[in-house]
């Protein structure tokens, strides 16, 4: 299978996940949980809005507020090239945020993911390597795939029921 053909069928997959508010809640509450044990120094965030059928990011934004991060959002160009700015102010962000959370389509055992395939993470990523790489899934979006050369493999990914962490995670 493509990754394109892939891509839709993982779409179609998101959308009929049972009881996603519930699941929702859950990948909020294991993130801060993970952030807090093992990364509590780092306080600033670089995070996607989400929307339709992604993992709810807005309930994260907002905790995150409360608890001090900082909150960065991103910026994509015509070339597809991505940036880190401030939520609130529009600013760019002088140093790549710490802690990069990803939307993903789907992601594998080795922790590939499978955006929309416009590469915008791949070369955040490949710009900025010492950002902390989390996606955020539900694990019924777990498949099988080859990754393509410039992917990039994250460095954790939580899930309503596990966090999952790479192999070549060296943190």
């Amino acid at each position: 299978m493509s990754k394109n053909d892939l891509r839709q069928s993982l779409k179609l997959t998101r959308s009929n996940i049972f009881d996603r508010a519930k699941k929702d809640i859950a990948i909020r509450e294991a993130l801060f949980l993970f952030l807090n044990e093992n990364f509590a120094n780092l306080k600033d965030i670089f995070i996607y809005e989400s929307f339709c059928t992604e993992v709810d990011t807005w309930g994260i934004m907002d905790e995150a507020l409360n608890l001090g991060y900082n909150i960065f959002t991103p910026k994509v160009d015509k070339d597809f090239n991505m940036s880190a700015v401030c939520r609130f102010t529009g600013e760019q962000a002088k140093l790549a945020p710490a802690i990069t959370i990803t939307p993903l389509l789907g992601f594998n055992e080795k922790l590939d993911r499978i955006g929309f395939g416009k590469g915008c993470y791949d070369k955040y990523f490949a710009a900025n390597p010492s950002t902390l790489k989390i996606g955020l899934a539900y694990f019924e979006q777990h498949c099988n795939f080859c990754k393509s050369p410039h992917d990039i493999p994250l460095d954790f990914i939580v899930t309503p029921m596990v966090i999952l962490k790479s192999e070549s995670n060296i943190r």
